[in-house]
């Protein structure tokens, strides 16, 4: 009788882990949808892109929780103070030389 009430405390214990971890992966990508919609908004509905890089960089750090982010048109290169990131498309390179 023990037996059985531990397999079934054990089956249980392991549902409740894999319900916990499906919502986890749901809640990410959730904050990943709403990043690309809030990132979205915010550049097609400008005129001149240049205008949102610093809002959009803001909302891009506040997802990502770092202390701040930067967003730019042209290539830069990667230093000690900060990662480069280059935006493809397929095999075409967004950023401009």
């Amino acid at each position: 009788m023990i037996a059985v009430f531990l397999v079934v405390a054990f089956s249980a214990n392991a549902l409740a882990d894999l319900a916990r971890a499906r919502a986890t992966e749901a809640d990410q990508r959730r904050r990943e949808a709403d990043l690309a919609a809030d990132l979205a908004h915010l550049m097609l509905r400008t005129e001149e892109l240049r205008s949102v890089l610093a809002p959009a960089a803001h909302r891009l750090a506040q997802a990502l929780d770092v202390q701040w982010a930067r967003l730019e048109l042209e290539a830069f290169a990667s230093d000690q103070h900060q990662w480069a990131v280059p935006l493809r498309d397929g095999g075409r390179w967004l950023a401009h030389s």
